[in-house]
């Protein structure tokens, strides 16, 4: 039976992918290159809508001295974004959106240079750490020639950031796709599905488990600030003393005294910025 796979990846990207399947910790058979082929092919359809909208041009090879700046897209996925030549030199930003992270690993390199012209399904190369080269290359676009300078830079920008987001909304479909099938996320049912991901025992996920609940609890007992990764961080937050006032009963309406409290710490927890975000995309069923 012929897959998405086979009917519209070229076969220099079927490659890619499946050398690609292990980092994005999924293994090798069809249906999970399927899975990484449909994210694969949506970023693609993704990109060619965003500059369509722009009315941006594809090109198949980059001038070093170009003065355009230019968008890229890899064969993994990663969006690559070059200023304008300012002073013979760009600002290049590399966004590596990887199937199995929330957010993107973003580098911004300043007054950088080309060190070669760049070809499709060849790499970027530039002459200034820490990326001096790319992975290969599956699309580049440009502006129009009637195009100024200043505005080309924000359509780039802005054609970046949207693709960015989307391109990680996309990446979330496969991550729920991929969610242990549990109705009630307790501790019991989260260990089983733990243990059965990573071929453990459930005593010995268990063990670990509790092992790092208890380091957790040692760190914030200890007035730490503990991160749990893309979860958020706990920390100590200190309440301050209360004066002893006069106040009335809700119930009766009779006045009453409220006594002095004391200075006291208690736990807080700050959900992380890409958790807050992840959230805010559920989609809330009608009533």
């Amino acid at each position: 039976m012929m897959t998405e796979l086979d009917k519209n990846v070229p076969e220099i990207i079927k490659g890619h992918l499946r050398q690609l399947a292990p980092s994005f910790g999924l293994d090798e058979s069809e249906e999970a290159l399927e899975k990484i082929t449909q994210i694969w092919l949506e970023k693609a359809r993704f990109f060619d809508e965003q500059i369509q909208a722009l009315n941006m041009v594809e090109v198949n090879i980059f001038n070093k001295d170009e003065p355009k700046g230019a968008l890229m897209l890899t064969y993994s996925g990663s969006l690559i974004s070059l200023g304008s030549l300012q002073n013979s030199s760009r600002t290049v930003r590399y966004s590596s959106i990887k199937l199995r992270h929330n957010v993107p690993q973003t580098v911004i390199i300043e007054d950088v240079k080309l060190k070669h012209h760049t070809r499709i399904n060849g790499c970027l190369e530039l002459e200034k750490k820490p990326i001096q080269r790319t992975s290969a290359l599956f699309k580049m676009v440009v502006c129009k020639d009637d195009v100024p300078i200043e505005v080309q830079d924000e359509r780039i920008a802005a054609a970046n950031e949207f693709l960015t987001e989307g391109f990680l909304k996309l990446n979330r479909t496969l991550l729920v796709e991929e969610s242990p099938d549990i109705e009630n996320y307790t501790l019991k049912t989260m260990v089983k599905s733990v243990a059965l991901k990573n071929d453990l025992s459930i005593k010995q996920t268990k063990q670990i488990i509790d092992d790092f609940i208890q380091m957790a609890e040692t760190g914030i007992a200890s007035g730490k600030k503990v991160s749990l990764g893309s979860l958020g961080n706990l920390s100590v937050k200190i309440k301050p003393p209360q004066k002893a006032r006069v106040g009335r009963n809700p119930a009766t309406g009779e006045e009453i005294t409220i006594k002095t409290k004391p200075e006291k710490a208690v736990p807080k927890f700050t959900f992380s910025s890409q958790l807050k975000e992840a959230v805010g995309n559920i989609k809330i069923k009608a009533k």
